[in-house]
């Protein structure tokens, strides 16, 4: 459980964002803070984050793929949602490198179409791929993190065809309480 939550935390915080805000604050100002402009208000929203957090954790500790950015750091405002892949993750010493873009769908209660929902979102966002490769890049470049700028900036300048076979699959699992979650992946 603490595993999760640090989780959550890092999603939503840039490691010295609290330090930088509150050095001279005590936890109350903290958690304030946190609700009015980091928690999201909406159910809907906030099950959506949490879906797309543990998707991160999952990509980035058991399947150990990296997942250059947090994209929940990057919300306007908490009940926004930042454009582009719910999750972005790579091994990029496989060649070619593997890119996994797992579109996440959480819901508090039973759809019976949701696995149809998942299965039919992802072709909107690997239209747009490129463009949370590039997100991606430029939120590592402002971080310095030079290794993953280079092999970002190498499928960029790569044609589309190379690295992006166009196929996924996609499987829905049902959850206690009537939840399904499903998640479609590209088979790259």
């Amino acid at each position: 459980m603490d595993q999760l939550g640090h989780n959550v935390a890092r999603n939503y915080l840039i490691p010295s964002e609290l330090t930088l805000v509150f050095d001279d604050l005590g936890a109350p100002e903290v958690a304030d803070y946190l609700r009015v402009n980091k928690f999201p208000t909406r159910v809907a929203v906030r099950h959506g984050d949490f879906g797309e957090i543990v998707t991160a954790a999952l990509y980035r500790r058991v399947r150990r793929l990296c997942v250059p950015i947090l994209k929940l750091r990057y919300k306007q405002t908490p009940n926004q949602a930042v454009q582009g892949t719910d999750v972005l993750a790579f091994r990029f010493r496989q060649t070619p490198p593997v890119i996994a873009v797992p579109e996440v769908k959480t819901r508090a209660t039973h759809k019976r179409d949701l696995g149809q929902e998942a299965y039919d979102s992802p072709e909107k966002v690997l239209v747009r791929l490129d463009e949370s490769i590039h997100f991606a890049m430029v939120r590592c470049a402002e971080r310095d993190h030079q290794f993953l700028v280079r092999h970002l900036a190498g499928l960029l300048r790569r044609p589309r065809n190379e690295w992006w076979s166009g196929t996924w699959y996609s499987s829905t699992t049902p959850r206690p309480g009537g939840t399904t979650s499903s998640t479609s992946s590209p088979a790259w």
